[in-house]
């Protein structure tokens, strides 16, 4: 049996009896802490099942962090425990590199007299209830000053790499990419909200926060920029459950004025409303952390399609790669009018498959 129909099972599994009461999301409540409620029994079957979705969201660090609490008894076979701690050990490891460099970016830039900030990533990884355990990606680092003066500053330290809409894109020390940005995120997809987007950001990033070896955004920060950048990528690329977590601990990390009309007047309402079902009904966050009301049917496609696609869409199970150019951009078109009607303040991500296939190849350009 291939993956795609290993995949078609277990999704027809779930949906029989609800997303958040499989034992993967039992286990990872008991990972962050949120519940100390655990299976009463885990088959091998199970355990193999738990360990590939795991690895297609981007959770591997997380998951092993409740098994090192579970009893023995209840623990993974002994051949998959020590793969899951190999892999565990490797995240570890990988993060002490990415706040290393954070660090190394960071003092660069001061020297230059450059105020910088550290983006989701290292970020939040300090809001986590252990260290080590979130998988890092790349690294974000904020420099201010707009892009023709950031660029002079990354001419001046003779780096080779490429620019893109929003940010600089360079690897770092021990092979870990680093985008250097000179604007805070890519937006919104939507001109006239895009607008309001980026101001808003620039407007909130003269206020940062001193945490470890490195500057942050103030959670009111977070709040809009990570919701803006799920809601960028959730119909083009997928959104993963690392994300979603990294949400959760920005929402926990205080409580939330009721930010709808902020929100509404952002175009993140809407998306905004299936991030908080999300955040209620998987993770369990009072209501008093969320800036806008849960909304059960957009939440619903929102946690459907990131679990049936993985990080950034990696897993989806159908592959449409052999399908002709043509096929797949009024197959892309089909879905973006359907997310359209659920997500209407992004109307113009109808358009965003064929911005992305054409614009950026024309526009990307090297240094």
């Amino acid at each position: 049996m291939g993956h795609t129909e290993i995949q078609s099972d277990r999704l027809r599994a779930w949906k029989g009896k609800g997303w958040q009461k499989h034992s993967f999301f039992v286990l990872l409540r008991y990972a962050l802490h949120i519940s100390e409620e655990l299976p009463q029994s885990i088959s091998t079957t199970e355990w193999g099942e738990i360990y590939t979705i795991a690895q297609e969201q981007n959770v591997m660090g997380v998951l092993f962090a409740a098994i090192r609490r579970m009893p023995a008894a209840l623990q993974p076979p002994h051949a998959l425990y020590l793969m899951w701690y190999a892999e565990a050990e490797r995240i570890a490891q990988a993060n002490e590199l990415a706040n290393e460099e954070a660090k190394r970016w960071t003092e660069v830039f001061a020297g230059m007299g450059a105020r910088t900030c550290v983006l989701k990533g290292q970020g939040n990884a300090l809001l986590y209830t252990e260290d080590g355990i979130r998988t890092p990606g790349d690294l974000d680092i904020y420099v201010e000053g707009g892009q023709e003066q950031v660029m002079q500053l990354l001419e001046g330290l003779h780096l080779e790499g490429r620019v893109c809409e929003h940010h600089f894109h360079v690897d770092g020390k021990g092979g870990i990419p680093v985008e250097v940005h000179f604007k805070a995120s890519q937006g919104s997809l939507n001109p006239r909200f895009n607008r309001r987007v980026q101001k808003w950001m620039m407007d909130e990033l003269r206020t940062t926060v001193s945490a470890k070896d490195f500057y942050i955004p103030t959670p009111r920060f977070n709040r809009v920029m990570q919701l803006s950048h799920m809601q960028h990528h959730f119909v083009a690329d997928g959104v993963s459950l690392r994300q979603l977590i990294d949400y959760y601990f920005v929402l926990k990390s205080e409580k939330c004025p009721d930010m709808e009309q902020e929100m509404k007047w952002l175009g993140l309402n809407h998306f905004g409303q299936a991030v908080m079902h999300v955040m209620r009904t998987v993770f369990w966050l009072d209501k008093e952390h969320l800036p806008v009301h849960p909304n059960r049917q957009r939440g619903k496609v929102l946690l459907d399609a990131v679990m049936q696609k993985g990080s950034f869409g990696k897993y989806h199970a159908v592959s449409f790669d052999d399908w002709p150019f043509i096929a797949r951009n009024i197959r892309h078109t089909l879905v973006l009018i359907y997310y359209c009607w659920l997500f209407p303040n992004e109307y113009s991500i109808i358009w965003s498959n064929y911005w992305k296939n054409f614009y950026k190849k024309h526009h990307v350009r090297r240094a």
